[in-house]
């Protein structure tokens, strides 16, 4: 009877110690499990994080591009609208100048034709006047002399935008 109990202890102590050793691998695998999965994980992790960052800054490059297009846009239509409105403008202001450089020329015209016609119908009357400068007769031609006049003027000076626009 001693030897089957101490058969049986020793056979009960072994499978002891093998479930204790079994336990431990168990323990120690499960272990090792879990560091390599939080190895995987912080990989995983650190992955993902800089493939958000990257998204990110990939955003931010494309708005930076986008905004520095619009704002190159903008400008070249503002541009273009503050040319062509300050191209009318020099238009208009030019048209104003040569309606107003007409309208005094027919004036001008009108009075210098009144003007012809009186003396015209005084001239039979009496004798022309005499300058007094040099004491000779005025020209009998009032074109010809508005015409020398106009000749002997010097040619007003036009500014540079002037002649600019004059040959567009």
């Amino acid at each position: 009877l001693q030897t089957v109990v101490s058969r049986s202890f020793t056979q009960w102590r072994n499978l002891l110690r093998d479930r204790e050793k079994e336990r431990h691998q168990s323990e120690l695998a499960l272990w090792h499990w879990c560091v390599s999965l939080e190895h995987r994980v912080l990989r995983c992790w650190t992955a993902y994080t800089a493939q958000r960052r990257d998204k990110r800054a990939l955003y931010r490059e494309a708005l930076a591009d986008h905004r520095h297009h619009l704002l190159q846009t903008g400008v070249r239509a503002w541009i273009g609208h503050v040319t062509t409105a300050e191209e009318l403008r020099t238009k208009c202001a030019l048209d104003a100048a040569v309606q107003r450089t007409h309208r005094s020329h027919e004036v001008t015209l009108k009075w210098g034709r009144h003007w012809i016609s009186l003396v015209k119908r005084r001239r039979g009357r009496r004798a022309p006047p005499c300058n007094k400068e040099n004491k000779e007769p005025p020209p009998t031609d009032f074109y010809a002399s508005f015409k020398a006049l106009r000749e002997a003027r010097p040619k007003p000076k036009v500014p540079a935008f002037f002649v600019h626009q004059q040959h567009l």
